[in-house]
């Protein structure tokens, strides 16, 4: 089992001070703080599909490889 690290709990406690300090409100405070914004999935997306779309025109792949990099961009 893994820990959390310092740096990233103490401003988690800090504002758990002034909330109910329970599992879920930590939890809650975590994902605000650390996942990632669903603008920010989609844009990374994109990026990656046009970079991998890119190495198709220059011909560094074979088809089958560049295919199989392609879905699991896709």
């Amino acid at each position: 089992m893994t820990t959390v690290s310092y740096n990233v709990m103490a401003p988690i406690m800090i504002r758990l001070s002034t909330e109910p300090h329970t599992v879920q409100a930590m939890i809650r405070l975590l994902k605000k703080d650390l996942a990632p914004i669903d603008s920010n999935t989609h844009n990374q997306l994109q990026i990656d599909y046009q970079n991998h779309l890119a190495k198709a025109l220059t011909g560094q792949q074979t088809p089958d490889k560049w295919f199989q990099v392609w879905r699991l961009v896709y």
